[in-house]
């Protein structure tokens, strides 16, 4: 996990009136983002990712470039990367990354690397154009506390828009598995995580901006539609049949939480195996999803 930082060696230059589109440090690169960390060689490519990491087109391909001026300027541990964020999309491919302690997981892994490459190529970077509302707060105390209240709903929000867009990327790739895929199908599965992506950052800059759409009443939307909403039939009793979610890629057996208390009590262990059925059956062996490796 590196902390990031944008163009140290440019901002150096400006803060001394010179200029910092003389930085020889970090380069635009076609194909790749240039970054530095002494964690890595000089030249290694590597994958980087930042939470909320919601589709491949958050994965940043980075080419690792070591220069003179960072080792006699700046003391980097290995635990802090420089990223370019000159004539770069790295802020916008990470979720709207910025440089207040955001970190990335950052590693050379062959394979990893050779994947990122191939969602740097393939994955467009999901741009974030929604204008803000203009809404502003008083100081007063009510104000205080409906901000206190939008706030405190955010990290649900980040954690559900996630979510949603895992579940939406597992049946994508489920569908692109079939021998005939639904292109339809397969385009608005598509459109899911990228618009997921994009709530994620309105939920999380939520705390500093408002927008002109609600992104919890969009994630609403989304998780009813039809592509979102997998069911089969299964008999009850003799003769009797009952429609059921089938949702859940097999992992979230292992990882999926049963409650085992409520309002402060333990639940009895009938309730609590009732709920580990009901998961059993949400459960669905056809998924394809990465996580299940």
């Amino acid at each position: 996990n590196l902390t990031v930082f944008g163009n140290p060696y440019a901002l150096l230059l400006y803060s001394v009136g010179d200029d910092w589109r003389d930085d020889p440090t970090l380069q635009k690169e076609d194909g790749c983002i240039q970054c530095y960390t002494p964690r890595f060689s000089s030249g290694e490519y590597l994958g980087a990712f930042r939470n909320p990491h919601n589709s491949p087109n958050n994965v940043c391909y980075m080419h690792n470039m070591y220069s003179k001026y960072f080792e006699k300027y700046f003391e980097f541990s290995d635990n802090i990367m420089a990223v370019n964020c000159i004539e770069t999309d790295v802020q916008d491919r990470c979720n709207g990354e910025d440089f207040d302690s955001d970190f990335n997981l950052v590693t050379n892994h062959p394979t990893i690397v050779k994947c990122a490459k191939k969602c740097y190529e393939e994955y467009p970077t999901i741009v974030n154009a929604l204008r803000e509302d203009g809404k502003t707060y008083c100081n007063t105390k009510t104000d205080y506390a409906n901000m206190d209240n939008k706030f405190s709903g955010s990290q649900m929000g980040i954690g559900w828009s996630s979510n949603l867009a895992q579940l939406a990327m597992t049946y994508y790739w489920t569908e692109m598995a079939k021998d005939e895929p639904d292109e339809n199908k397969l385009k608005e599965l598509y459109d899911n995580f990228v618009i997921l992506s994009v709530l994620a950052q309105l939920i999380i800059d939520g705390c500093k901006r408002t927008y002109e759409i609600n992104g919890e009443e969009e994630i609403k939307r989304i998780s009813k539609l039809p592509c979102m909403s997998l069911t089969k039939t299964i008999e009850v009793d003799d003769g009797k049949f009952k429609t059921i979610k089938c949702d859940f890629p097999e992992f979230m057996r292992y990882t999926r939480e049963i409650p085992h208390t409520k309002d402060g009590k333990e639940l009895p262990s009938e309730v609590v195996s009732k709920n580990k059925s009901k998961l059993r059956r949400r459960i669905n062996p056809d998924l394809q999803c990465p996580m299940n490796w």
